[in-house]
C-alpha cells in the first residue's frame, strides 16, 4: 500500500481495507499502518535519502542500524518476516565488498565486481 500510493490514496485504501475486515483485524491493519508510519518517518531522520556510503563498512553500519529501527518498531519476528530476506542479501554482499582490497574502485564499482558483473 505504502509503494504504490500517495498519502491521500494510502489513506483512502487504508478505511476502505479496514472497513472490510472483521474488526480485530481491521484494529491490526490500522497498528501496523501507524507503525509503518513512525518507521518511516524515524529512518528518514537516521537516514536521510541521497547520502552516499564512504565504504562497505560504513554500509554494514547502516543496515545495522536500519535493522535496529525495524525491530523497534515492528518486533523481531516481523521484522524478519518483511525484510529478513532483504538485509541477507544486502549484508552478503557488503561483506564481499568489504573484502576487496583492489585500489581506486568506487563503492559501485566493487558492488558490481561482488555481483559478477564486468
Amino acid at each position: 500500500m505504502y509503494a504504490l500510493n500517495e498519502p491521500g490514496a494510502r489513506a483512502q485504501k487504508h478505511r476502505d481495507l479496514a472497513q472490510s475486515l472483521p474488526p480485530a483485524a481491521s484494529r491490526e491493519l490500522t497498528a501496523l499502518m501507524a507503525r509503518y508510519d513512525s518507521f518511516q518517518e524515524a529512518q528518514l531522520q537516521s537516514f536521510p535519502p541521497g547520502q552516499e556510503l564512504e565504504s562497505a563498512s560504513a554500509g554494514l553500519a547502516q543496515l545495522d542500524g536500519l535493522h535496529e529501527l525495524r525491530v523497534q518498531h515492528f518486533g523481531a519476528a516481523a521484522a524478519a518476516g518483511f525484510y529478513g530476506v532483504e538485509e541477507k542479501m544486502q549484508r552478503e554482499l557488503l561483506l564481499q565488498m568489504s573484502m576487496d582490497k583492489e585500489k581506486g574502485l568506487t563503492l559501485g564499482q566493487k558492488a558490481e565486481k561482488a555481483q559478477g558483473s564486468p
